[in-house]
């Protein structure tokens, strides 16, 4: 599967795929929707991979030094929960775009909306009682 996010080029080659689709169907339609997928893979197996970061130096402990802490369960929860939502709105976003430029949602991007409405609540209520 290509990822189309590598590239401008890939994006734009997948954007023509698209178009043709909406075109219709017919057998030329069909030819021509085959040829923009076969080009799409070409400049896929062309475009050089994305660069990946330098690794982060590594944590030493020094001598005397505290490394350890505890992280808030409900915080990781709010954090990861927002993680999948962006992770699914992308995701929706490579492969439905409507030509408008809205990306639709999806049951579980709006459950998991719901969620995160809950843990945040959880959250206020929690910093509310120190206050």
């Amino acid at each position: 599967m290509t990822d189309i996010s590598r590239h401008p080029l890939l994006k734009q080659a997948f954007a023509v795929v698209q178009a043709i689709e909406n075109c219709g169907a017919s057998p030329h339609l069909t030819d021509a929707v085959g040829q923009a997928m076969d080009l799409l893979h070409a400049i896929d197996a062309y475009v050089l991979p994305v660069r990946e970061e330098p690794a982060a130096p590594k944590v030493q402990a020094i001598q005397g030094e505290a490394l350890s802490f505890m992280l808030d369960p409900l915080e990781q929860a709010i954090e990861s929960t927002a993680r999948v939502m962006r992770d699914e709105r992308d995701h929706m976003a490579e492969i439905s775009m409507t030509m408008a430029g809205n990306v639709p949602t999806t049951f579980l991007y709006s459950r998991l909306g719901k969620h995160l409405d809950e843990l945040l609540a959880a959250q206020l209520m929690r910093v509310s009682r120190y206050e």
